[in-house]
């Protein structure tokens, strides 16, 4: 019988792999100039923000459940606060691409990507504590 408990695992690899290759897509638009690229990038992170927030809310559905299981807390904690923080920066950056149109100025893109490469950080150390939840613990 499917649980609840499945299901955040099998849903967090969407926001992963959609915002991995939005912050690809900036990438190759800042060195190309392809304009595709600065598009698809942004509507990736669209899709990304929303699956973040799929993930995040199946996350804490189910965390209750997974303290009760005997799975230390902290983890878990660790686990939320870095996945809190990674779907914050990037709903922030998707905010800031929204209010300008997607034109993000010349002088303002090595700042926007710093700040993307600083999600995708903050997203894999959540990724990290997640995989140890789900193999480990």
């Amino acid at each position: 019988m499917f649980n609840l408990i499945h299901l955040h695992p099998m849903l967090v690899h969407f926001p992963i792999s959609l915002f991995f290759t939005s912050v690809l897509c900036d990438f190759i638009y800042k060195f190309t100039k392809n304009q595709d690229f600065k598009k698809m990038g942004y509507f990736l992170l669209m899709l990304a923000v929303l699956a973040g927030f799929v993930a995040s809310g199946s996350g804490i559905l189910i965390e209750d459940k997974i303290e009760s299981s005997g799975i230390s807390e902290e983890h878990i904690d660790d686990h939320k606060g870095f996945a809190l923080a990674a779907t914050a920066s990037f709903t922030l950056l998707l905010a800031f691409r929204f209010f300008k149109k997607n034109q993000i100025a010349d002088q303002w893109v090595n700042f926007y990507l710093i700040l993307s490469l600083t999600g995708l950080i903050l997203l894999s150390i959540a990724g990290s504590y997640g995989g140890r939840l789900v193999f480990e613990d």
